[in-house]
């Protein structure tokens, strides 16, 4: 999957489990892969980390999947009620 197409994916209002997980696989394999420009892949690790409290509401347990992305890319929580305050003040790199 691109970039915009995944894009497309998170923009997207209405979601079941699976396309939940679904979509955070997709991310995670958009970000491993050895073509994929680096900003385009924090990008949508930014918006994933924004709609993880949603997202995780939705199928509980994702929310471990979601940090595990944004760890791997080097965005560590800076606190223990990070996602309280928004996925940009939860970024550190």
């Amino acid at each position: 999957m691109t970039h915009g197409e995944l894009l497309d994916r998170l923009k997207s209002a209405e979601y079941s489990g699976d396309d939940i997980f679904s979509l955070a696989r997709s991310v995670a394999y958009f970000f491993q892969r050895s073509d994929t420009n680096g900003a385009d892949a924090l990008d949508l690790i930014i918006r994933l980390l924004e709609r993880r409290d949603e997202f995780n509401a939705k199928l509980p347990g994702v929310g471990s999947m979601i940090d595990a992305i944004a760890r791997e890319r080097g965005c560590t929580p800076t606190s223990q009620d990070a996602p309280a305050v928004g996925a940009m003040s939860w970024l550190s790199n």
